[in-house]
């Protein structure tokens, strides 16, 4: 009978193991790699290029949109990078990210003067 027990106590230990182990992430593809590549440089004109072949292929993650929003906002694209700062808050972009990214934005296309500090990215 103890074997019986330890056997079945066995048996549903390894299958919660094997059920909690999580699939191994996908690698980035070349887009990806080139994209944050652009970004971590600061070439916006690529990142913009890179980030927009991104959310073509996939509409799905928040990511691509708000850093394509970013790169349009650094090249002066400011409504093209409102639009897609909209689509990442709708994919579930952090609201403060979004809200910062927005004030950015709006006080680069109106060129508004505002004193160091007023706007700050932890607000």
């Amino acid at each position: 009978m103890s074997k019986l027990l330890l056997s079945i106590v066995l048996l549903i230990f390894t299958r919660s193991v094997a059920v909690a182990q999580a699939p191994a992430p996908t690698p980035p593809s070349a887009t990806q790699r080139a994209a944050n590549a652009a970004w971590n440089s600061r070439d916006w004109p690529r990142a913009a290029e890179t980030y927009g072949a991104l959310v073509r292929e996939d509409t799905t993650l928040a990511q691509p949109f708000m850093r394509l929003a970013v790169a349009l906002t650094e090249l002066g694209r400011y409504a093209e990078a409102r639009q897609n700062l909209a689509i990442a808050a709708g994919k579930g972009s952090p609201p403060p990210q979004v809200a910062y990214r927005r004030a950015l934005n709006m006080m680069e296309a109106c060129r508004l003067e505002v004193p160091p500090g007023a706007v700050s990215p932890s607000a």
